[in-house]
């Protein structure tokens, strides 16, 4: 009996000495894009494709009745990476069976790469910081920064601003 208690409490102490790894759930870095029209929150009822330019990637495929959109920014640990995004509108005409007027704006955003790393036990991400971020003018009318540390956390980070026509 007294073995029994012993092994018992040896394993206890193992058990209790192991260590917590703290590994983050959603390790996903994204840049958290949301639509405005003046300065309130809109939701956007048009059909919305984004690629990017240079590439047949689809990052975003087709989705209407949205307010913010979520994209994943370029890599890169040494420095500084511009990204350009086109975004692609379908816009309804109201008439049934007619074809939908397409537009294409061009969003640029240039950024800053740092590696972070937690522990050995984790996989590094790469978090980013927003210098500076364009849109031409097609139905969007500009795009500012609202935070910008892209990192784990999911806040917004850009402001599309849409035109009048897209409301």
């Amino acid at each position: 009996m007294r073995k029994f208690v012993l092994i018992l409490a040896v394993v206890a102490c193992c058990v209790s000495a192991c260590q917590n790894i703290s590994c983050p759930l959603d390790n996903v870095v994204m840049l958290k894009m949301s639509m405005y029209s003046g300065n309130e929150k809109a939701r956007v009822l048009d059909t919305l494709t984004v690629t990017l330019e240079g590439r047949d990637s689809v990052l975003v495929n087709r989705i209407y009745n949205f307010d913010e959109v979520q994209l994943p920014l370029r890599q890169n640990a040494s420095g500084e990476v511009t990204d350009t995004f086109l975004l692609h509108w379908s816009l309804a005409t109201g008439e049934e069976g007619e074809t939908p007027v397409r537009v294409t704006d061009t969003l640029t955003v240039h950024h800053g790469c740092t590696v972070h790393f937690e522990s050995m036990d984790c996989p590094s991400s790469v978090f980013h910081h927003l210098i500076d971020a364009t849109c031409s003018r097609g139905l969007a009318d500009s795009v500012s920064i609202n935070n910008p540390a892209v990192d784990y956390e999911h806040y917004e980070n850009l402001r599309l601003h849409l035109s009048p026509l897209s409301e």
